[in-house]
């Protein structure tokens, strides 16, 4: 028998189950704060590709004037807003990387939880690497 009538077995078998529940709660608190930062990172490319969409539409209305002065508004913004987005993209990298052995466990955890990590981050990448060449479309045209 071993501490308080337990055998070494049973407490061994509890002491894993602890450690799987802790590992879990820090997946779970670890993913949470990977949302938040995929939120954050969604809403300034979103915020990004509405500016240079409002420039578009004026664009395609055919009033020139009022889309060049748009878009001399807005750029330095949606610069700000696609930077912002990538530094927030590479503090994602840098927290998934900094797990280090776990880094695949955690993952793997993610993906249980219908959580794809790597889609969510790729997808805004999509959409800021398609806001930069309308920007360098729009450079071309108004500057």
């Amino acid at each position: 028998m071993g501490f308080f009538g337990v055998s070494q077995i049973d407490f061994d078998a509890v002491k894993k189950e602890r450690d799987i529940a802790k590992f879990k709660l820090s997946c779970e608190e670890m993913k949470f704060n990977i949302a938040m930062m995929l939120g954050n990172m969604k809403m300034s490319t979103a915020k990004a590709a509405g500016f240079v969409d409002s420039v578009k539409i004026f664009y395609d209305a055919e009033m020139l004037e009022t889309a060049k002065i748009l878009y001399a508004e807005i750029r330095p913004q949606v610069v700000e807003l696609i930077t912002e987005s990538q530094q927030i993209n590479n503090q994602i990298v840098e927290t998934v990387e900094g797990l280090g052995d776990c880094k695949q466990a955690f993952l793997n955890y993610c993906s249980e939880a219908k959580l794809s990590l790597t889609e969510a981050v790729n997808d805004i990448n999509a959409l800021n690497s398609a806001t930069v060449k309308l920007i360098n479309s729009m450079d071309s045209v108004f500057c």
